[in-house]
């Protein structure tokens, strides 16, 4: 998980991880947006 962290860090973006016992995982990766106009 470090290096999945360290990843989106770097590509400017975000990681949440929420856990509930007994129910599992969740990760939220919030991506900057991007100009359409520079694709």
């Amino acid at each position: 998980m470090f290096n999945a962290k360290l990843m989106v860090q770097l590509l400017g973006s975000e990681i949440e991880i929420e856990s509930e016992e007994g129910k599992g995982t969740t990760v939220t990766v919030l991506l900057p947006e991007l100009n359409c106009e520079s694709i």
